[in-house]
């Protein structure tokens, strides 16, 4: 083939590309633009089921607790010690907020996280961390209905609190075997493990705080998880907590959001799910954090810091005392890691 030969073949095959590109791109132009998926808001139904408020004077103090579930009534189970004069109670409002970054890019132990800490520069005040753990997890289950963390999602969690009762009963070692109730004696007896940790739960409570709290534990497929946490909260909610306000870099804008909220010991309780997207988000409003604080509404909803007990302490040691041990260590271990 002759060099004129080969001009003549390039400029057919030049014609012909030149051709099928502005094929593409009279369709890219005739093309509609597709308008990007508007967020939605969905209303959840709050959990419900068994779960006690304690007694008027003092509380949840010696009731049980299911150190697996949400912090609030629903976790409380049968009472498990009496009191005797040895507690305060602190009755003076107060309020009190955490941040806690929960990053999925590795993280696989929300206990360890809270308890180290808090990437944010801020402290979890004044909170258990195995029960603020199993709420992380438990919101995460009901609002996103996850198990567990994505390897490739960071997590944030925000919470503000209004205290109204502050509960603490001083239990010494040397008493907790004698101040057991008469029917959780019987029970431990006569009943199989599963049946007690069923009736009494993994733990007593000695301390404890009744309010409100208001709170979001959002999602996101981007490792600027604060700083969208930051812009997120401020196009719904119109507003940032000022423990977050630092926090306000975007490396990278994610094309997946979701931001569970929720508010109890208000009088406008709220729970609901916010599916994210940059479309309309200055369109929905959700006025929670202005729920009305009243002390006609507050509830458990925070337990302190060394407010809880293994159910196990309170027995004698035997064969049955440490089957109860081992099983409630187990489920602690296991509720710990999502």
């Amino acid at each position: 083939m002759n060099f004129n030969s080969k001009i003549f073949y390039f400029l057919i095959i030049t014609i012909c590309i030149l051709a099928c590109d502005k094929d593409e791109l009279q369709k890219s132009i005739d093309k509609p633009d597709v308008e990007e998926p508007k967020s939605v808001l969905t209303q959840l139904n709050y959990p419900s089921g068994k779960g006690s408020s304690g007694d008027m004077s003092t509380g949840v103090l010696g009731y049980g607790y299911d150190c697996t579930g949400l912090c609030d009534t629903l976790s409380v189970r049968n009472k498990v010690f009496d009191l005797k004069e040895n507690y305060i109670m602190i009755a003076w409002p107060f309020s009190s907020h955490i941040g806690v970054s929960v990053s999925g890019y590795g993280c696989n132990n929300v206990y360890e996280i809270i308890e180290s800490e808090s990437p944010w520069g801020d402290w979890v005040d004044y909170q258990d961390t195995l029960a603020l753990a199993a709420h992380i997890k438990s919101l995460l289950n009901y609002g996103l209905n996850e198990n567990f963390v994505a390897d490739s999602c960071g997590y944030a969690y925000f919470s503000t609190e209004r205290v109204f009762k502050r509960y603490r009963y001083y239990l010494w070692r040397d008493e907790t075997k004698e101040q057991v109730t008469d029917e959780c004696k019987k029970d431990f007896k006569e009943l199989n493990i599963e049946e007690i940790v069923e009736k009494y739960g993994t733990h007593a409570i000695k301390e404890a705080c009744a309010g409100s709290r208001w709170e979001i534990l959002y999602k996101c497929n981007s490792y600027s998880t604060k700083g969208m946490l930051y812009k997120r909260m401020k196009e719904y909610f119109g507003f940032v907590p000022f423990t977050i306000a630092h926090s306000n870099k975007i490396y990278k804008i994610p094309d997946e959001e979701e931001l569970i909220f929720n508010a109890i010991g208000t009088k406008n309780n709220s729970f609901g799910i916010l599916n994210i997207t940059n479309n309309n988000a200055d369109s929905i409003h959700i006025d929670i954090y202005n729920a009305k604080h009243d002390e006609t509404t507050y509830q458990l909803m925070k337990i302190g810091e060394e407010g809880l007990i293994p159910l196990y302490k309170f027995f004698d040691a035997s064969e049955k005392q440490q089957e109860l041990k081992e099983y409630i260590d187990n489920i602690v271990e296991t509720n710990s890691l999502l």
